[in-house]
């Protein structure tokens, strides 16, 4: 039986954000047409990766044993990250283009967007309706709408002076530690192979049918990306290293 999710919406939503972010400081002169072009090169990346994730859901390779057995609990959601960690790496102006969106947004927007994560609500309701794995969706769940819950309030009170760069790190760093190391490890708690603990129906596999399984292999990670990336350089502005945002010259340009 089929549920609602609003997981492609929320998907949306999140690309939609970081391409509006990156179009605004490039209005404001931060960051030149390369930085903006790697920043869509990254969605459409990711774009790629959750359609070929539902082909392969819709499909029916997530109910596959052999799948199973490789642990994907632990190693699925990481692929953002590693699509992420490549470009991060390998191109420096992807780099220059995060920076200047967590420098020059406003600090309010990157709080804020996070209001989103109270859609976990939909997941705490299905985990106590025994639609979802109870021993996923309420102690992964709770956390992450309790934390959106936070994002929204803050936001909204946000005071005149502002936050201080110290507390929105460690609200960033809460907003990680929600969902990581526990979502992974209780996901694949929840999924047959050596860790399989919550065999209760339903298990964790529900969680790799679409749509739903847009939610921990690309949702989930984009907002933990989010939140590291807005406390990266908050923690370097403590520290006075602001790596340059100026647009490269011509002559540069073509090496990047």
């Amino acid at each position: 039986m089929s549920h609602f999710s609003a997981t492609p919406l929320l998907a949306a939503l999140l690309g939609g954000f970081w391409l509006s972010a990156a179009l605004i400081v490039r209005s404001r002169g931060h960051i030149g047409g390369i930085e903006l072009a790697t920043v869509a090169l990254w969605l459409c990346s990711l774009a790629v990766l959750g359609i070929a994730i539902a082909q392969l859901s819709v499909g029916g390779f997530f109910r596959k044993e052999g799948f199973f057995a490789v642990l994907p609990g632990f190693w699925v959601p990481m692929i953002p990250f590693a699509i992420s960690g490549a470009l991060l790496l390998g191109v420096p102006a992807f780099r220059r283009a995060l920076w200047a969106i967590g420098a020059h947004l406003p600090a309010r927007a990157m709080v804020l967007i996070h209001g989103l994560r109270i859609a976990a609500i939909g997941g705490v309701a299905k985990g106590f309706a025994g639609v979802l794995p109870a021993s996923f969706a309420l102690p992964v769940g709770i956390p992450d709408l309790l934390f959106g819950a936070s994002a929204l309030l803050v936001g909204v009170l946000w005071p005149k002076g502002g936050l201080s760069r110290r507390t929105l790190i460690v609200w960033n760093i809460i907003g990680i530690a929600v969902i990581v190391p526990s979502a992974p490890l209780l996901m694949q708690m929840g999924l047959p192979g050596p860790l399989y603990t919550f065999a209760r129906a339903p298990d964790a596999r529900v969680l790799f049918e679409f749509p739903l399984v847009l939610a921990p292999t690309l949702i989930v990670p984009l907002f933990i990306f989010t939140n590291a990336v807005h406390a990266a350089v908050l923690w370097n502005g403590m520290r006075g290293e602001r790596p340059s945002t100026q647009t490269p010259s011509a002559s540069t340009r073509s090496s990047i």
